[in-house]
């Protein structure tokens, strides 16, 4: 029980959620069964779309696949900024948002290419081996480094006020909840994810993922698993 699984994970779901839910049915295989599955790059619990995993000894691609470009469908709400950047946290702060198109697309340029952002409290990352977000559930707010990022693109989808709709193709660590927060401040009214979908990774697209709520079987999970994406390391 090795390969590559594409997944269309839920906005319900965590990404260990995924993991977990794979895990269970990879470990009931009764030829090899395992339960090295990992995945390749958390997805947030509001955030649905394409999330890699690994299974078996294809464990150790993960790295390579996290290092991939990324492509993410994000809406954001303008006027609201949020304790999480997203629509699930606590209001902090509510402004009209009488943005320009103009302006908009100006702004939205700024973030292409290498820039710093700073990560969001409500995330993964560890201080002192601690993850930021349950400092932030804490009520802790904590300095966060800069970090060094790169955007490649950014195009404006639709722009019905509040609401505007964006692709963004970025490297590896981008935040686009940071994205939303930090534009919104450019503009001076605020902002936050209200929705967010990555549609690629890599070569990897969305359309060749599957619910894994429709996967029940060892069988099932077999037949759905890539064997041919090959590394030397494996």
């Amino acid at each position: 029980m090795y390969g590559v699984l594409l997944v269309n994970k839920p906005s319900s779901w965590t990404s260990f959620d995924v993991v977990k839910y794979i895990r269970k049915i990879s470990k009931t295989c009764s030829q090899n069964p395992t339960d090295k599955v990992g995945h390749t790059g958390t997805l947030d619990p509001l955030a649905q779309g394409l999330l890699i995993l690994c299974l078996g000894k294809y464990t150790k691609l993960a790295s390579s696949l996290m290092n991939k470009e990324k492509e993410y469908l994000a809406t954001i709400r303008l006027g609201e900024a949020r304790d999480t950047d997203d629509i699930s946290g606590a209001l902090i702060q509510m402004s009209p948002a009488r943005c320009q198109m103009s302006d908009i697309k100006k702004a939205l340029q700024e973030f292409v290419g290498e820039i710093l952002q700073i990560p969001p409290m409500y995330s993964a990352l560890k201080l002192n081996g601690i993850p930021l977000y349950k400092l932030a559930r804490r009520g802790k707010t904590v300095a966060r480094k800069p970090r060094k990022v790169q955007i490649f693109k950014i195009e404006l989808e639709d722009y019905t006020p509040p609401l505007l709709k964006i692709r963004v193709v970025c490297g590896k660590g981008t935040y686009i909840r940071a994205i939303a927060r930090d534009l919104g401040e450019k503009l001076g009214c605020g902002g936050c994810i209200e929705s967010l979908t990555r549609t690629r990774i890599g070569e990897f697209k969305l359309s060749q993922a599957v619910d894994p709520k429709s996967i029940h079987s060892c069988q099932e999970l077999e037949n759905l698993l890539i064997h041919d994406y090959t590394n030397k390391n494996i």
